[in-house]
C-alpha cells in the first residue's frame, strides 16, 4: 500500500536516493613548453615550464549526491570537459 505521508521511509524501511547536477566551471589552459622544448597543453602551470600561452575556457562539473529525503548522505564531483582542447596532451 502506497503511503503519500511516508514516502521516504518508515519504522522498518527506508528509501535512498541519488542526484546529479552539472554546473560550469571556468578555469585556465595552459600551453607550456618542458625543459626539452616538447609543448604541452595543460590545466595546471608545471614548475620549471615555459607558458607559452594561456587562456580561459568553460568546462563542466558533475555533483552527484545520496539523499535519504532529509539530509544529503554523501556528495562527490568530477570535473569534465564540455570543449575539449584539440591537443590536449602532448603538441608536435
Amino acid at each position: 500500500q502506497y503511503d503519500k505521508e511516508n514516502i521516504w521511509g518508515d519504522r522498518d524501511h527506508i528509501r535512498i536516493a541519488e542526484y546529479w547536477k552539472k554546473k560550469k566551471v571556468n578555469k585556465m589552459l595552459y600551453l607550456q613548453e618542458d625543459e626539452n622544448g616538447e609543448l604541452y597543453t595543460v590545466d595546471e602551470e608545471q614548475e620549471g615550464w615555459h607558458t607559452v600561452q594561456k587562456r580561459p575556457v568553460e568546462t563542466s562539473e558533475i555533483e552527484w549526491y545520496k539523499t535519504n529525503g532529509f539530509d544529503i548522505i554523501e556528495v562527490s564531483s568530477i570535473a569534465i570537459s564540455a570543449n575539449p582542447p584539440k591537443n590536449a596532451c602532448r603538441c608536435t
